[in-house]
């Protein structure tokens, strides 16, 4: 299991965004992934929100 996050910050067009990432590793080289992004304006109502999702499964014969 593993966590990551990080925060860019964009000073031309002064926007903000979080970015974090969770996978969990449930059979060997299978993996669920979830994300979660976020981006605002300074000083504006506007806010983005996105939250993702991803299964890989690796089946071996």
């Amino acid at each position: 299991m593993q966590v990551s996050g990080f925060y860019q910050y964009n000073t031309f067009d002064k926007r903000g965004r979080w970015n974090i990432r969770g996978s969990w590793e449930f059979a060997p080289l299978s993996f669920v992934y979830l994300v979660f992004n976020e981006s605002s304006f300074r000083d504006s109502p506007v806010q983005n929100q996105s939250f993702i999702s991803k299964l890989t499964f690796l089946k071996q014969f």
